[in-house]
């Protein structure tokens, strides 16, 4: 019998409980509407085209994939009846309820439930309608309330209101006949978490490499009804790394209770973890790889600020400078210059011969280092049995694949896509049983030669890698102030100590003035001063800070070595001043006035100095170039070719230009003869600066303009041959 009336059902299960039930992938729930469903059909005389299949998805709001579905298909195919259950499956609220009803409506549809009377046509089931769909909204609220209310009580008794986090498993035990549901330690999960917190808190460790390392050993995600285990992302373990779950809290709406659970790790471990994850995520760093392991540590010694890097592509490949951030943005009137990273590499280097660690310190330092020997041992004996277990589990699996593989259960693609995961894990497992077995024997002898580099943290500094020497310089100091200005190298002028060497300088007595002077010549009294330390083991007095206020109120910071140790200029009275201000009065501090190696060039009474033209086609080698300049008391403009720089040149008349060589539409040899070719701009002095390095690009060079300098340069040498060339200088190849 044909059916006149077409029909689509929509069927809804609200939780994953309703689902997967009796080895039905639909549960009870699901078949059960769907019969109703069908029955009411033939009652409308109306033939099932469609249905829409819910799975585990609340009604809250309309954000439901199938839902939108069917109201997207009912404008675009004839339909006459959309059937559900109740019309709780439709909606949970009175306003979805009422949207949903006026879709259908507009689409010629009409909304049949199978338990309820409902129907427009008559003032009865109106009411009806809207009462139930009321009374919806008001069980949905109710059960949230009710919900919360138990949740909350069960977090305060310690328990746990949610799935339990990863290296836990949700599970029920029966207590005194009760099915108590709580949480236990996740046997495969468990001990993997707990080993990422002992990684990450010795500090060698980034969120990438770890996760990377949890991965090849196995850790993955539990697996959902919907997909299988999954490797974790960076953000997922970073989150349970700061998660005080793993230490026997639980956290609910806001508030924390103690738990119930087995912590899986120590508060101290925690502690330790925490303050390594601000460490990476602080100290002037982000959480990615760093340009340079100094990046962070250091600060201007004149001014304070910090003391950034900047690295540059150019034609001549990458380099990089370490440059103040005070001078860069202009905030300070410091002075101090761009610097190469090697030179900067080898002072703080140098300042590590003040460094020294107590003999207390390596005692301690040798027990705490033997214990945690013997922590890797243990371990060690934990990681055999995991990963024995898991080559057993690996090869378990790979027999049932191979017997479903035989009775073509699954596809080829499948089946070579297992294989390969198995093989792979089998391998790496396998790796890390040979591994673990040397582990002791290489751990001590590595507690050996830690012992050995702790007696001479200069050595020990200068055989690190750059990752280690980063950590190295985190571990003694918050600050290292570097200095450039008047010397052809910089120099570490001194330092803040980070806790808990901070503490333990404060705690070293003073030497008395007049005994470091009475030893100043070199005698017995100043051996014995080099070789003092503090408990913790830094010489205290090299490290001192001097901070001092001036009439003006403002904040003279110098870090300056002690008498005794090294010659120094001894601070003037009311404070210690950086070197230029020095022998100023302090009418002629506040005026800006600068004498010396710094007055070149600078000041507020240096007249005003000629146009600059930089021409260079990569932005950041002409805003490297212009900064310099500017801060000198240059007027610069730029021009990014050749063509650009002609015009530019004829507009503003620059005193000296400073050309590249290869760039487009015109390079900096046909640029330079003609500007040597237009009466307007003969007479500008030529500067050229390029990655060709050549001696017949030298040459050519110096026969066009006044001075040739490669790439990478030092920007002082610019200046220096700007200054030269404006003044009226000679030519000069560098």
């Amino acid at each position: 019998m044909t059916r006149t009336k077409r029909a689509g059902l929509y069927l809804r299960a609200s939780s994953a409980g309703q689902i997967d039930k009796d080895y039905d992938s639909e549960g009870y729930t699901i078949p059960a509407q769907r019969e109703l469903g069908t029955r009411k059909a033939a009652e409308l005389d109306a033939e099932v085209v469609v249905e829409w299949v819910e799975k585990a998805v609340s009604a809250k709001t309309q954000d439901r994939p199938k839902l939108q579905e069917m109201l997207a298909y009912v404008k675009a195919h004839r339909l006459d009846y959309v059937i559900v259950h109740k019309l709780d499956r439709m909606a949970r609220n009175r306003l979805d309820h009422l949207l949903i009803k006026l879709a259908l409506r507009e689409a010629g549809v009409t909304l049949v439930s199978v338990t309820e009377q409902i129907d427009d046509d008559t003032v009865t089931g109106v009411l009806l309608d809207g009462v139930i769909s009321t009374m919806n909204e008001v069980y949905s609220l109710n059960l949230r309330t009710e919900v919360i209310k138990g949740m909350t009580q069960k977090a305060k008794a310690g328990g746990t209101p949610a799935m339990a986090p990863l290296g836990y498993l949700n599970v029920r035990e029966m207590v005194e006949g009760r099915e108590v549901r709580t949480v236990a330690i996740d046997p495969e999960r468990g001990p993997l978490i707990r080993e990422a917190f002992e990684l990450y808190a010795t500090g060698e460790w980034t969120l990438r490499t770890l996760l990377d390392h949890l991965t090849a050993r196995g850790l993955r995600s539990r697996a959902t009804r919907r997909r299988g285990p999954q490797p974790l992302s960076l953000s997922r373990l970073g989150a349970i790394l700061r998660s005080r779950y793993y230490i026997g809290y639980v956290y609910y709406r806001g508030a924390e209770y103690p738990g119930r659970h087995e912590p899986l790790v120590s508060e101290k471990l925690f502690d330790r973890v925490q303050a390594m994850l601000a460490l990476h995520n602080g100290n002037g760093e982000r959480q990615r790889t760093h340009h340079h392991y100094l990046k962070g540590n250091l600060y201007c010694a004149r001014c304070g600020a910090r003391v950034s890097y900047m690295q540059v592509d150019g034609h001549g490949g990458e380099y990089g400078y370490f440059y103040c951030r005070g001078r860069h943005s202009k905030r300070t009137d410091c002075r101090q210059p761009f610097m190469q990273p090697a030179l900067v590499e080898a002072a703080v280097a140098d300042y590590y011969r003040y460094v020294e660690l107590g003999t207390d310190l390596v005692a301690t330092l040798k027990q705490r280092l033997t214990d945690d020997l013997d922590t890797i041992r243990g371990r060690s004996r934990d990681t055999v049995r995991r990963q024995q277990a898991r080559v057993d589990r690996l090869k378990a699996e790979e027999q049932k694949l191979l017997h479903l593989f035989y009775r073509d259960k699954i596809t080829d693609e499948l089946f070579e896509a297992e294989q390969t995961r198995i093989a792979g894990e089998l391998g790496d497992a396998r790796r890390t049983l040979a591994a673990v077995q040397s582990e002791h024997a290489e751990g001590q002898r590595i507690v050996e030669l830690a012992l050995d580099l702790a007696a001479d943290c200069q050595r020990a500094y200068h055989l690190a890698d750059p990752p280690t020497r980063r950590l190295f310089n985190q571990v003694f100091f918050t600050k290292l102030f570097v200095d450039a200005v008047g010397t052809d190298s910089p120099t570490v002028a001194g330092a803040e100590l980070a806790s808990p060497f901070a503490e333990l300088a404060a705690q070293e007595p003073t030497p008395r003035r007049g005994r470091r002077r009475a030893a100043a010549d070199g005698g017995p009294e100043d051996d014995q001063q080099r070789r003092v330390v503090t408990g913790g083991g830094i010489h205290r007095q090299r490290l001192a800070r001097i901070i001092t206020e001036d009439e003006a109120g403002l904040i003279r910071r110098c870090l300056v070595p002690p008498a005794g140790f090294e010659p120094a200029h001894p601070p003037p009275e009311g404070g210690a001043l950086s070197p230029e201000l020095r022998g100023l009065s302090d009418p002629d501090r506040l005026a800006g006035k600068v004498v010396g190696p710094a007055s070149t060039g600078y000041g507020a009474d240096m007249p005003s100095l000629p146009r600059v033209l930089v021409v260079d086609d990569e932005a950041i080698i002409r805003q490297l170039i212009v900064i310099n300049l500017e801060l000198e008391g240059f007027e610069v403009h730029t021009a990014t070719d050749g063509i650009e720089a002609l015009a530019k040149a004829r507009e503003i008349r620059p005193r000296v230009i400073t050309l590249d060589v290869m760039m487009p539409n015109m390079d900096g040899w046909q640029t330079a003869q003609q500007l040597r070719a237009d009466p307007q701009t003969r007479d500008a002095r030529i500067v050229f600066i390029s990655a060709r390095g050549r001696p017949g690009d030298v040459s050519r060079g110096m026969q066009l303009g006044e001075a040739y300098l490669t790439k990478p340069f030092d920007p002082d040498e610019v200046v220096e041959a700007v200054r030269r060339l404006a003044a009226g200088g000679k030519q000069v190849a560098e």
